[in-house]
């Protein structure tokens, strides 16, 4: 299989995303944080990747808006 990696070629939109990607410190979150139905599917997605470091069983924890600067505050 070859692949045009030419100047020309378009990138591959799925690199894009991971090249782009960034952490974000909890106090610069902003809002509106995702709905439920986005935030289910962005928990899909990503308990489906692999995890050579064997990682899981990860926990996933939902902070209210309410309660971020306190959670901040308590993992600074």
């Amino acid at each position: 299989m070859t692949q045009d990696i030419s100047p020309h070629s378009q990138p591959d939109p799925r690199l894009t995303v991971l090249n782009e990607r960034r952490s974000t410190p909890v106090l610069a979150l902003q809002t509106p944080a995702p709905d439920p139905e986005a935030l289910a599917q962005i928990i899909a997605a990503a308990t489906r990747v692999p995890d050579h470091g064997r990682l899981t069983p990860w926990r996933i924890l939902e902070i209210p808006s309410e309660r971020r600067e306190s959670f901040a505050a308590a993992v600074q």
